[in-house]
């Protein structure tokens, strides 16, 4: 699992507020009905925490270091992830971004 920072078909999100507020002040909350509507998965953190531990146990020394350092964040950040499934095959690498937040946005609600 390599989310964090980087361009995948996952987003963190968190389950406490609090713990994201260094973010900004913007918090926006996951409209959970039509995102599972239309196929797209959550993570929840407990399943996040528990895969994570499993890499920990039994993968390579370089796997088991990125899951060590994904463990802190997750656990700092009461994370979870949701896993788009989108196909975005027909879209150029540069138009990504973009694309992606117009599909994206309407998941999620201003709080």
């Amino acid at each position: 699992m390599r989310a964090r920072g980087k361009r995948t078909q996952f987003t963190s999100v968190s389950l406490d507020p609090k713990k994201i507020r260094d973010f900004g002040d913007a918090l926006y909350k996951v409209k959970r009905p039509g995102l599972e509507a239309d196929q797209h998965a959550i993570l929840e953190h407990r399943h996040l925490i528990q895969r994570l531990q499993a890499v920990v146990q039994a993968e390579s020394k370089a796997d088991r270091a990125r899951a060590i350092q994904a463990l802190r964040y997750a656990r700092s950040r009461a994370e979870g992830l949701i896993l788009w499934r989108f196909n975005n095959s027909a879209v150029e690498p540069k138009d990504l971004v973009n694309w992606a937040f117009d599909k994206i946005q309407k998941y999620f609600a201003k709080v």
